[in-house]
């Protein structure tokens, strides 16, 4: 288990947890709730065992990012980095290899191997039913359903002209 041998009694209070948490983009009610949800015994600080836990129990949403910032990096949304690949395609299973090399000629891989995306924690991820093996399909759906950059973010000017339109 990851907090086998951890020292439990290094404590952190809510407000230094959110005071940590609110620079990093999370708003103090977002910090607030994700405190609330690893704070297990509810008693408004968090040992490292909470901590540790708390971290292994919502990383996996953390996994996708990197990848989802370099699809808009690289194509504007997400689902602009898999519009041509064929239906047939869509639905092929890929292996740990397989999916890498997908990945390198989408361009949301370096191709030298020198990467630091964990492609296998993201592998892991998608590979819900352990089989060994993923699909484009299910990569495309679990990006769009993680939320950042399932749409492209407007320039100012434009996102003006698109509320005054829905709201005259």
């Amino acid at each position: 288990e990851v907090t086998d041998g951890l020292d439990n009694e290094a404590m952190i209070g809510k407000y230094k947890f959110m005071a940590a948490l609110t620079p990093l983009g999370l708003m103090e009610s977002e910090a607030q709730k994700l405190f609330d949800l690893v704070d297990n015994n509810g008693d408004g600080e968090l040992s490292v065992i909470e901590f540790v836990k708390g971290v292994h129990r919502f990383a996996p949403a953390c996994v996708l990012e990197d990848l989802s910032v370099r699809c808009c990096q690289e194509y504007g949304v997400i689902r602009q980095a898999f519009v041509g690949i064929s239906s047939r395609k869509w639905a092929e299973q890929l292996n740990t290899k397989a999916f890498v090399k997908k990945l390198t000629s989408l361009r949301l891989m370096a191709s030298s191997g020198t990467d630091d995306m964990d492609v296998q924690a993201i592998f892991d991820l998608l590979d819900v039913n352990n089989e060994g093996a993923v699909t484009i399909g299910r990569l495309s759906a679990s990006l769009a359903a993680s939320g950042a950059g399932a749409m492209a973010k407007l320039p100012p000017h434009e996102r003006d002209i698109r509320a005054r339109e829905t709201v005259h």
